[in-house]
């Protein structure tokens, strides 16, 4: 008797739960997910070499411009996971643009390896051993 019992709580309660988690889930409206407009990046002005956090819409592609000097010269620092470097892509001039652009296979400059990632000063797996030279700037075509 005991185990019939038991047996008939067991079942009463699992029913309860599910009964509980099916309620909330149908109960619960739908939240809104929206595709953030903006980006932000961790970037460098190869002009006046600041580094700041730019805030731009996903449209638009480097270069960006300075917070601190006004030209149109901050490119988007990245991450080599190798040597655990810190650097701008090469710059590659494209037909068509009045300005250069990040090479769109980016290697590391200082150790060549492709294993690299956008750069995150939060991030504790990203601990830059230091930073490769930047490229020329004024660019040259």
């Amino acid at each position: 008797m005991e185990n019939s019992t038991r047996n008939i709580v067991l079942g009463t309660i699992a029913a309860l739960a599910l009964a509980l988690a099916a309620w909330r889930f149908v109960s619960k409206p739908p939240q809104k997910f929206e595709i953030p407009k903006t980006i932000n990046h961790y970037a460098v002005c190869l002009s006046c070499k600041q580094e700041s956090l730019i805030s731009h819409p996903k449209e638009l592609a480097a270069p960006w411009e300075c917070p601190a000097c006004g030209e149109k010269a901050c490119y988007q620092w990245l991450y080599c996971s190798e040597c655990n470097y810190r650097f701008v892509p090469n710059l590659v001039w494209r037909e068509g643009i009045d300005h250069p652009i990040p090479n769109p296979y980016p290697y590391c400059t200082h150790c060549g390896c492709t294993n690299v990632t956008a750069f995150s000063p939060n991030n504790p797996d990203q601990a830059p051993l230091g930073d490769a030279p930047l490229p020329e700037w004024p660019p040259v075509k």
